[in-house]
């Protein structure tokens, strides 16, 4: 662009107009580019993975029936019509442990009379497995009973209605990127390289929980919305009521989507709070409005579930007895202290793993964590340095 181009409000304002295209053009390339890498390797990993693939998958088929779990009971009938002839043990079992060295082959391709016995064998093996996840929230099951509804009415059967659950994913690595360049552009609209930086992040994440049927992966979603509106807090100075249904709802479906997220959720009302407190109360009541709201869309929600806990699972958050159950046990809080994470050893071994698994998940095959030595390290290194880049 010439100089007298670039004095022309005009053609400023045209090429402005042509750069911003051009970026959302780009992102959108992204969000394809995330849809199918998620979609590769998704299809790629049979069924079921280690990552409780089956306990999620039995809720999913509970919840499409329009039953609500009402206790940690064993897997249901209809599950284990789908989880024996389809599970396939090369996620936590090497080669070797078979005959000649080979995986047997998957059970939904032996069409012979023979297989009947094994099949038997296989569906009382699996029966006795009880499904610890059921005190989960429902949101995600909900969701992924209605995609899977969806799958089956447009003529997907068998394999291919498992795998369309899975696919589930595609479209939420897609809005995740999207949500991704919506909060890099609201925190820093100045900055290209943070705008197209942090989508492309998330476009390539390494994170394989994104491959398998879970309730994590609406958790990006719901907390990225919820992220996004609490920075509409902190930058109004005043608040619609719409800013606090959006936002009571965003916190409902963060916390109805996994119980872990309750941590982000309390962040997310700290900083609100702090927001409110410079809130002229004098005002005839209009600046509780939107606080107001934001309580009782998360409130309703949330109590509501939290009671249905206390009556079927025996406490609000339906922890206690699944805690029983893996065979946990609390200790004193004077003897938290006690712990090795405390010291510089244990910090470091715990620092190092989880960062490592935080990039890369915590997916196995033939027995071994899907990982790569100096990649690990990348990740553990390369995160100590921008945090502290982030600190200074």
């Amino acid at each position: 662009m010439t100089r007298s181009e670039a004095n022309n409000p005009r053609v400023f304002g045209e090429s402005k107009a042509f750069t911003v295209t051009r970026e959302r053009i780009l992102i959108w390339l992204l969000c394809i580019a995330a849809a199918l890498h998620v979609f590769i390797f998704s299809a790629a990993f049979p069924f079921f993975s280690n990552v409780d693939e089956y306990l999620h998958f039995d809720l999913i088929t509970q919840y499409s029936r329009g039953q609500v779990p009402r206790g940690f009971n064993q897997l249901s009938e209809e599950a284990l019509d789908w989880i024996v002839p389809y599970a396939s043990p090369e996620f936590l079992s090497a080669p070797e442990e078979f005959q000649n060295g080979r995986f047997p082959t998957p059970l939904w391709k032996q069409k012979t009379p023979e297989v009947e016995p094994e099949l038997a064998a296989t569906r009382a093996a699996w029966r006795g497995q009880v499904n610890f996840e059921s005190s989960q929230p429902p949101l995600y099951y909900l969701l992924a009973s209605a995609w899977w509804w969806i799958g089956k009415h447009i003529g997907l059967v068998g394999l291919q209605s498992l795998y369309w659950i899975r696919f589930l994913n595609v479209l939420l690595i897609a809005i995740v990127v999207w949500i991704g360049y919506l909060t890099a552009r609201t925190i820093a609209p100045e900055r290209i390289e943070l705008r197209l930086g942090v989508p492309l992040l998330l476009a390539f994440t390494p994170q394989n929980i994104f491959y398998t049927i879970n309730n994590d992966v609406l958790s990006a979603v719901c907390f990225g919305v919820l992220f996004l509106l609490v920075l509409q807090w902190l930058r109004a100075e005043t608040h619609s009521v719409w800013l606090g249904v959006a936002t009571g709802l965003a916190i409902a479906a963060t916390y109805l989507t996994k119980l872990s997220n309750l941590p982000f959720i309390g962040v997310a009302l700290f900083v609100i709070s702090l927001k409110l407190r410079r809130i002229t109360w004098q005002t005839s009541g209009t600046g509780l409005a939107a606080p107001a709201a934001l309580l009782v869309c998360a409130a309703i929600p949330i109590g509501s579930w939290m009671v249905w806990n206390k009556l079927h699972f025996g406490d609000l958050t339906g922890s206690t007895a699944k805690i029983g159950l893996l065979g946990w046990s609390q200790k004193p809080f004077a003897a938290w202290w006690q712990h090795p994470i405390f010291g510089p050893g244990g910090l470091w071994v715990f620092w190092s793993s989880l960062i490592a698994s935080f990039w890369r998940g915590e997916l196995t095959w033939h027995g071994r964590f899907l990982n790569w030595g100096f990649v690990d390290w990348f990740f553990v290194i390369s995160s100590l340095v921008l945090l502290f880049s982030a600190i200074a």
